[in-house]
């Protein structure tokens, strides 16, 4: 875990020995005994697989630039324990954020508060802290899955679902449609569902039919927008209206993961914006904007998306991606394919929880990451090297990220024009930047 640095939130941390709890129960029952806060704030349920993170990044970023207070919860943290509760215009310390911990603690009988997970505190300060600010919009990041997820105990006015793939099965089922079907959870009767999900696939049924259910429609990415000439062009819900928007030139920068999740967010910020009666050229006057997606601006749930820096003391780049799982896998190396060719072989290190897909997520890697350095991380659900199957039994398995580092210096020195990877667990992700001294920088303050 990397650190924190006050000893009342690693108390808080303690509860991660529990660490997913099933049912939305306990939630509800703390939740309206802490009187609901921020209950009445406008509010989108952001989930999905993969993306949901730089998707709710680009909505916050592009809303904020149009002139509203967002406030923004999203998790796991990189570095801070605040990175997870974000406000445009304003920094939130850990000091205020352990305030919220205390009132929590102190409205709640000893043995509700025991109950709670790790992540359900943590979802209670976020709306406590949105309830104390309050926000023109809040943009709240599903955990995982959805339908008994603790950020689900919101009436948001729109839900997004940017992906659906396989993760978390021990918990979400073992099918696509297992898990479509957990996602659709967020979704509310009469307020449309946003999805990067192409409704001609399995999940996408799944998603469209329990949308009938609850009256309600999915407004579907690949179905309902075009990009040509520089321009984005999408009718939103429940209006004949079309919009073209022109693209930011960093956009053409991004891989087309990232470019996808992008359009998304332009187009739920443009129905936030007309639903909560704010003119449109507010949008126009963020995507004109010479210097649209400056990096210093980027929530911190953005960084480690694809993300190339330099560090101090090293004269080689990194990369820097957060594939946690099979599919965010297969989107990196198809991305690293597009970019380095398909014959390319860069350098890694690679850190992977245990409770994943293991082998199979070094069988994606492997395509284009040569020599890989694989390494352990400070909790307990870190990969044990016996859980690697034959075929990687050879990869060397560190027992910290600068031991494996150490491990790799030989490697600095030679194709220089090629990044090293750093990839895998967020978790992993931070302590790698803690090492590096890579700092994250908070926004809009």
């Amino acid at each position: 875990m990397p650190h924190i640095e006050d000893p009342i939130i690693n108390e808080l941390f303690q509860k991660r020995r529990n660490v997913i709890k099933t049912g939305l129960e306990r939630m509800q029952a703390a939740y309206a005994r802490l009187g609901k806060p921020a209950n009445d704030i406008p509010n989108i349920l952001i989930g999905g697989t993969n993306g949901k993170g730089t998707t709710s990044g680009f909505i916050y970023n592009v809303l904020a630039q149009a002139g509203l207070k967002v406030g923004i919860y999203t998790s796991p943290h990189i570095l801070n324990f605040s990175e997870r509760i974000q406000m445009s215009g304003l920094q939130i310390s850990n000091i205020e954020l352990i305030s919220y911990l205390d009132h929590i603690k102190t409205q709640l009988p000893a043995d509700e508060y025991d109950a709670l997970s790790f992540f359900e505190v943590t979802t209670l300060m976020a709306y406590c802290c949105f309830a104390r600010h309050r926000p023109d919009i809040m943009l709240v990041e599903v955990g995982m899955g959805g339908r008994w997820d603790a950020t689900n105990v919101l009436s948001p006015m729109a839900s997004v679902i940017v992906s659906i793939g396989l993760d978390h099965q021990e918990f979400l089922g073992q099918t696509i449609e297992d898990i479509a079907f957990e996602k659709s959870g967020i979704m509310r009767s009469n307020h449309p569902c946003f999805s990067g999900v192409s409704l001609e696939t399995s999940a996408g049924r799944v998603l469209q039919a329990e949308a009938e259910k609850r009256l309600t429609k999915v407004w579907a990415a690949p179905q309902q927008m075009s990009e040509k000439d520089g321009y984005l062009t999408f009718a939103l819900p429940d209006t004949a209206e079309r919009f073209s928007v022109k693209l930011p030139e960093k956009y053409n920068e991004m891989p087309s993961y990232l470019r996808a999740n992008f359009q998304l967010a332009v187009v739920v910020a443009c129905w936030s914006l007309r639903t909560l009666k704010r003119p449109l050229a507010d949008l126009a006057k963020f995507l004109f904007n010479h210097d649209p997606l400056p990096e210093r601006r980027w929530p911190p749930n953005m960084w480690g998306r694809y993300h190339h820096l330099f560090a101090p003391s090293f004269s080689r780049p990194f990369l820097l991606d957060a594939c946690h799982n099979v599919d965010g896998a297969q989107v990196f190396i198809q991305t690293v394919q597009h970019q380095y060719g398909k014959l390319a072989k860069l350098p890694a290190l690679v850190s992977i929880l245990g409770d994943k897909n293991i082998n199979e997520i070094l069988d994606v890697l492997s395509e284009n990451l040569a020599p890989i350095y694989i390494y352990k991380q400070s909790n307990a659900r870190t990969l044990q090297a016996e859980q690697l199957s034959e075929k990687f039994k050879q990869l060397p398995v560190f027992e910290s990220f600068s031991d494996a580092l150490e491990a790799a210096r030989d490697i600095m020195t030679s194709d220089q024009h090629l990044p090293v990877v750093i990839c895998g667990s967020i978790h992993g992700l931070g302590e790698a930047f803690q090492h590096l001294n890579i700092k994250i920088e908070n926004t809009w303050h």
